[in-house]
């Protein structure tokens, strides 16, 4: 099922659980292990899970206390608020995408703010965040953009049925059965939006240099 599709009622804080595979593709490019990582959108914990499981000592938060025994505390990272720890080497999560991508946005620029002097910065986005001239200042125009990294598969976040858009939930077009779910009135959705890591890094070096693109995961199939 989509993140941003239309086909249902849009979560509460735009909370998205991530499964592990996607935190796996991010390891195969960026070295997790025994790296200090800020999870600063935690939800239930999904990512902060995986990204234990990599190898990493992690700093949960949230906006909410969803009640997650992982979560360190609530802390809203658009706000100037202090960091859950002294000293961190990444920022990871998932963003909230909000109406027009603007809170993926904000928290680009929270965590830029964030990573001025140190670490790095991987945000979970849609494939073409990035196209927009509105965002050239986060992507192409900004010297601390250093990698994209593609997920060769589609997200799925939830396993639910949603109502048969051909037949209106009915299960029935003019009298006969709807082909489309069967007469069953609603159908299983699949994912249908495509995803990427973008990775940012502290860059006290003028020079810029091109980002990498990169593809993830290496062997697709292991994550089928």
């Amino acid at each position: 099922m989509g993140k941003h599709g239309s086909d249902y009622v849009r979560p509460d804080k735009d909370f998205f659980p991530t499964p592990a595979w996607v935190v796996e593709a991010l390891a195969q490019h960026v070295n997790l292990k025994g790296k200090r990582i800020w999870e600063c959108a935690c939800g239930t914990g999904e990512m902060a899970e995986a990204l234990l499981s990599c190898g990493a000592t992690v700093y949960a938060t949230d906006v909410v206390d969803r009640g997650d025994k992982k979560q360190a505390g609530s802390l809203d990272f658009l706000a100037d608020s202090i960091a859950p720890v002294q000293e961190f080497d990444g920022i990871v999560t998932n963003p909230p995408f909000g109406p027009r991508g603007k809170l993926g946005e904000a928290f680009i620029e929270s965590g830029l703010r964030r990573i001025k002097d140190a670490g790095f910065l991987c945000l979970l986005l849609p494939s073409d965040f990035d196209a927009a001239s509105t965002r050239a200042r986060l992507f192409g125009d900004c010297p601390q953009f250093v990698a994209k990294i593609t997920l060769r598969k589609r997200i799925k976040w939830f396993d639910r049925p949603v109502p048969c858009r051909p037949c209106g939930g009915t299960g029935k077009i003019d009298g006969a059965t709807c082909l489309s779910c069967k007469g069953k009135g609603e159908k299983m959705v699949g994912p249908k939006e495509n995803h990427c890591w973008m990775v940012w890094q502290s860059n006290l070096v003028s020079q810029r240099r091109a980002p990498l693109i990169m593809y993830s995961p290496v062997d697709a199939w292991r994550a089928a």
